[in-house]
């Protein structure tokens, strides 16, 4: 009999947090679940570790090929009604399945179910709870901030056509481009509960990369996004505001490293759309347009520290 959750967790070198993951999950009071761990050519203990969980979890290896590549040999492994895709940092909360199964199952309009979440640091203390936006198609695109966050179940028998999750063209922001893509498919609908959590810790790609691919991934996929084909006709108007996030993005990702390439991103982005969309909640909204000044300045601190 097929599992009705399948949850997949994409792992590099994290063996000293993955414990408290795999921990959450198969510690859930719901049974009808299979666990894969999927390992991205892992140079530490996660193999060890996968040994000590025996036939709880399935376990697979292959050479580092990115997180992209881990989810989506999960997603072809995967044999449950509904997938998870869990981060190995990211413990989730208790009653996280049984209350996203229970909300799916109760609403078989939605493709996509998210949940509140808190955000801990590197010893597991909550920092702070996000509450996650109401999204629709329009203000996923609109916003280009298409992250519900960690404890996303999928409803997977409507995305049977799809032989991967994720496009493995963007190292840095695959999810991103995903949730843009099921968007198009079907409805996302948020849990306003708390039920996962997001480490905030030195070692998170989101957190300490702050590279100039980083930035560019925001910008090419803001720009090939409306170039599909199977894109509906009322989104391209908002082609601009999309591609003016993109750059706000890519000015926050570079705001230390280079900050007259990230100033140069923030003008383009005003330059784009001078007005925030009227609808964008407050945390989404771009710092101060620079000036010319600012550039200059920013200039000045790039001489002096040898960047960009």
């Amino acid at each position: 009999m097929l599992p009705s959750v399948s949850v997949i967790t994409p792992t590099y070198n994290r063996a000293h947090l993955l414990p408290e993951t795999l921990d959450s999950i198969l510690s859930q009071p719901f049974d009808d679940l299979e666990y894969l761990l999927v390992d991205d050519g892992s140079t530490d203990d996660t193999a060890a570790l996968a040994r000590r969980y025996g036939n709880r979890i399935r376990y697979f290896h292959h050479a580092n090929s990115g997180e992209a590549a881990s989810v989506n040999r999960g997603w072809q492994q995967a044999n449950g009604r509904y997938v998870a895709i869990v981060s190995s940092d990211d413990p989730m909360l208790p009653g996280w399945l049984e209350h996203s199964v229970a909300f799916m199952d109760a609403h078989p309009d939605v493709l996509v179910c998210y949940p509140d979440w808190n955000i801990i640091d590197g010893d597991s203390r909550q920092l702070s709870t996000v509450k996650t936006f109401d999204y629709t198609l329009e203000s996923m695109v609109g916003w280009f901030n298409t992250i519900p966050g960690p404890g996303a179940l999928i409803r997977r028998a409507p995305l049977s056509h799809l032989e991967r999750l994720r496009d493995p063209r963007y190292r840095y922001i695959p999810d991103l481009e995903s949730w843009l893509t099921l968007g198009l498919i079907g409805r996302f609908a948020r849990i306003p509960t708390a039920l996962a959590t997001w480490r905030q810790h030195e070692g998170s790609i989101t957190v300490a990369d702050r590279s100039l691919r980083r930035a560019e991934e925001f910008i090419e996929l803001a720009t090939s996004f409306f170039r599909r084909p199977d894109l509906p006709s009322s989104l391209h108007a908002l082609r601009v505001s999309a591609l003016s996030r993109a750059h706000w993005y890519a000015s926050w990702v570079l705001q230390d490293t280079a900050p007259v390439r990230s100033a140069l991103h923030l003008r383009r982005s005003y330059a784009l759309m001078p007005d925030e969309p009227p609808d964008l909640p407050p945390p989404l909204r771009r710092f101060a347009r620079p000036s010319v000044r600012d550039v200059l300045h920013a200039m000045r601190r790039t001489v002096g520290c040898g960047q960009d």
